[in-house]
This record gives C-alpha cells, sequence and structure tokens, in this order.
C-alpha cells in the first residue's frame, strides 16, 4: 500500500507489495502524491505478479501458497495435491528467495524428502515443483531463471507391484467380506477383481452409469480425465444387479475411500492374507485379462491408461500361464 511522508518541502510516496520492488516518487503537494500513489496500486493490482526482476521477498513458498488458492482447485486431485502442498511448504526450500535458488537447494530438498518419504513421493513431488515454477514464469509472469528442479537426478521409478491372489486366497477373502458387518464390501471387491476399476471409480457409480441390457459400465470420472465404457463379466453384471436393487446396500453406498481401506484391512487380517492392497485388484484384474489374450488396446480400454508403460505396471502374466502356452 501507498504511504506517504514529508521530507523537507517535498512529499514522498513510497508503494510497496509484497512480490513486487518498492515504488518511490516526491512531489511538491500532498494530492499529488495521493494521486500517484492510488495511479500505482491500480496497476499493481491489474498484474499483482508483474515483476521485471524477483524481490528478494518472494519466497518459494510464496508461489506454492498462490498455486494451491489459484490452481489446484480446479484439479480433479485437488485433495490429494493439497496435502502434498502443505507437507513440501514445511521444508526449509520454501523459505528461500525465488531468485537465489539454485539446484544445489533443490538437491538438498530431494535427499531430506528421501529421508521422510519414498521415491515415487519425491518423483510426484518434483513433477510438482517443476509446474509450480512454469506457472509462476509463464502465467505470473516472474522473470524467474530455468527450473533448479527440472535437472535434478531422482530416484528410479519403484518396481511396480506383482501381487495377485491365489484361488484359496480369493475364497478366504469372500468368506470373511460375506461375515463383515460392511455389507458393501463384498459387492464392492467382487465388481473390483472382475473390472479393473480404480476404487473412486467404484464408490462414484450410480444405476444410470450401467447398462444391464448391453452389459456395459460407463466410467464418468476417470483420474485421467477421460470417461470410458468397461465390458463386464457375467459375474460383475450379476453382482451389480444385486448390488442395485438391494436396498440396505444402496442405503449404505455413500462411503469414504479411508472406511474402504479400513474395512478391508479387517478382511484380510480375518482372511490370513498377507500383504495384499485394495489397489492390487487393478493388477490382478489387468493381469487376469491379459492372460486371456486381449490386446493392448483392449486392455487399455478397459482400464482406461493412456500410455503403454502404465498399462505394463498393471499387467503381469504368470509364469506358469506362460509355460502352459509355449508347451501346447
Amino acid at each position: 500500500m501507498a504511504s506517504i511522508r514529508k521530507r523537507g518541502n517535498a512529499y514522498q510516496v513510497r508503494v510497496s507489495r509484497k512480490g513486487c520492488d518498492a515504488m518511490v516518487k516526491s512531489f511538491a503537494s500532498r494530492p499529488q502524491a495521493q494521486q500517484w500513489g492510488r495511479a500505482m496500486e491500480h496497476a499493481l493490482d491489474l498484474q499483482p505478479m508483474h515483476l521485471q526482476t524477483p524481490a528478494k521477498s518472494v519466497t518459494f513458498g510464496d508461489l506454492l501458497e498462490k498455486y494451491l488458492q489459484t490452481v489446484t482447485p480446479h484439479k480433479r486431485g485437488a485433495k490429494d495435491e493439497s496435502w502434498r502442498i502443505h507437507a513440501i511448504k514445511r521444508d526449509p526450500i520454501c523459505k528461500i528467495p525465488v531468485s537465489e535458488i539454485t539446484t544445489r537447494d533443490a538437491a538438498q530438498y530431494r535427499d531430506r524428502r528421501l529421508a521422510m518419504v519414498s521415491p515415487g513421493t519425491v518423483r510426484r513431488e518434483f513433477n510438482l515443483l517443476n509446474h509450480v515454477w512454469s506457472i509462476a514464469k509463464v502465467e505470473w509472469l516472474l522473470a524467474l531463471h530455468a527450473s533448479p528442479f527440472k535437472e535434478i537426478k531422482l530416484p528410479k521409478e519403484p518396481e511396480a507391484r506383482q501381487r495377485r491372489l491365489s484361488t484359496t486366497e480369493w475364497d478366504a477373502l469372500i468368506l470373511a467380506a460375506s461375515e463383515s458387518r460392511s455389507v458393501w464390501l463384498k459387492p464392492l471387491m467382487v465388481v473390483a477383481n472382475e473390472t479393473a476399476l480404480r476404487r473412486s471409480e467404484l464408490l462414484a457409480l450410480t444405476a444410470s452409469d450401467i447398462d444391464f441390457e448391453r452389459g456395459y459400465l460407463s466410467v464418468r470420472k476417470s483420474k485421467s480425465g477421460h470417461s470410458r465404457l468397461v465390458p463386464l463379466t457375467t459375474t460383475a453384471l450379476e453382482e451389480l444387479q444385486s448390488w442395485f436393487s438391494d436396498p440396505e446396500l444402496n442405503e449404505t453406498r455413500q462411503i469414504t475411500p479411508s472406511a474402504v481401506n479400513q474395512a478391508f484391512r479387517k478382511v484380510c487380517k480375518r482372511a490370513g492374507v498377507m500383504d495384499f492392497h485394495w489397489h492390487d485388484f487393478r493388477h490382478c484384474a489387468t493381469s487376469h485379462f491379459a492372460e486371456l489374450g486381449l490386446s493392448a488396446v483392449e486392455l487399455m480400454a478397459i482400464t482406461g491408461h493412456r500410455q503403454l508403460g502404465s498399462l505394463m505396471r498393471y499387467a503381469h502374466v504368470q509364469a506358469d500361464h506362460i509355460r502352459r502356452k509355449i508347451n501346447v
């Protein structure tokens, strides 16, 4: 905001705004100083982030906060990204002025985070940090140097999980789920194992998303932002018909992801199934479809993957299956 003080016979006005270099000018009268001050404040309001050079007062934490308020809310994964940004803001790198951040600072940030979180989390955080830097430079018109996060060597992508259920384990899980007080858990498990749907996609399903005559369901809210039609197996179709015709199940469908995880962990413990996560159902279903002989294009139509590399992290054909095929 503008501040005015008298210095000798002149009136000096100073306009300062966080993130901008202060502007100072002297006038013969106070009204002239006030008029100029208001004009400069209005100009800053029109382009609040326009800088010729980054001011030392602009920290990386300031950029993250602006990104959190203006960019994150428009993303499909806004909630998860909000948690990620709040975690990053606790790191010392957020106190460094953007004009002074170097690749050394970025590398030290990487090392600190690797001591606390998984390599996959660090890779996702660096993707976010690079995007914040790019948005600040291109859209907010900050005069920034090249991103210090871009050239940093990141840990390798963790190996994809290959955990699949045996027939015995699946039977034990279904039995335990049938005895669970969470009556919605068993239908969710069966449909997940038969369709490769993500947990969020399952919880968003409504009766209008399912074509019971043709045997398809429509995924309207996908992680990738694209909708898709998923063909249903006979087992999945029968389970969905029972699901949406049962008033008790419909009344209890407003559940949270954390509730699913909590109930599923209890069922796994009761069934004696170790090291199996809910998301592994997606691996099981995708791998099973691959073993049936579906092409990569057909698999991607079911799973919603847009890239072959992403699909291959989910399709794990068992060695026994390959052995039987080559010995036919």
